[in-house]
């Protein structure tokens, strides 16, 4: 059985998903959804994404653990000799090596160009839509072709409305 390709963001309002490297808000809840949705799985990831995503965890300069990291970048002088990290030039290369690591679901986790290249190769997508106005400069792709709703739980943290979307293409 061939695993199922999905995407897992989180999308503020006019579809800003990031301002430079960072997140243009902080919700704790969200994260830990995002970790405990992608550990133990195989992640795609953008090389720019990769790197402040190695950078940032916990300052140790190492990849997210309990993941298996293809990255996705087109600089083919680009190499990174961590555990559980593969370098590939390509989407198809990348879901190819992907496919071939993971047995369950492959989730592409971002950055902005990552998201519009494979916008529509994927089959679900989890959603958390923030309802926050925030200025940023990395926005999501259109994805209305996602209306069949799977579930959507509301909440709220630190007066930030959210909720936790999981679409299927139709």
């Amino acid at each position: 059985m061939t695993p199922r390709l999905s995407m897992i963001v989180a999308v503020a309002n006019h579809s800003v998903i990031g301002r430079g490297q960072d997140m243009a808000w902080h919700i704790r809840s969200d994260l830990r959804r995002f970790r405990a949705m992608t550990e133990g799985k195989t992640i795609i990831v953008g090389r720019e994404t990769f790197e402040h995503l190695r950078h940032a965890y916990e300052s140790r300069n190492k990849p997210l653990p309990e993941r298996k990291q293809v990255i996705l970048t087109k600089n083919m002088n680009y190499h990174v000799d961590l555990p559980n990290c593969f370098v590939c030039h390509t989407v198809d290369e990348a879901i190819s090596k992907a496919y071939d690591i993971e047995k369950v679901e492959i989730l592409v986790v971002g950055g902005g160009t990552i998201f519009s290249q494979m916008i529509d190769r994927v089959e679900r997508l989890y959603l958390t839509k923030v309802e926050l106005d925030v200025d940023g400069d990395v926005f999501f792709p259109n994805y209305s072709q996602f209306s069949k709703v799977i579930s959507e739980e509301p909440q709220e943290e630190d007066g930030i409305k959210f909720r936790y979307l999981t679409l299927e293409r139709v």
